[in-house]
């Protein structure tokens, strides 16, 4: 909830799921407390957002 990540539930009227870019884009706004929902680094997270 922290997050407001909707993962695991179509999107209204049919269009698809929210895995797309902006979830993941949203997810790593706040590596720290990505790192702590997944039970990772948090420096390996942040890793990620600047690679991606």
């Amino acid at each position: 909830d922290k997050l407001a990540l909707i993962v695991d539930k179509p999107k209204p009227g049919g269009s698809g799921t929210t895995n797309d870019g902006n979830t993941a884009h949203k997810a790593f706004e706040k590596p720290e407390l990505l790192a702590e929902y997944l039970d990772l680094d948090p420096k390996l997270l942040y890793n990620f957002k600047t690679i991606l």
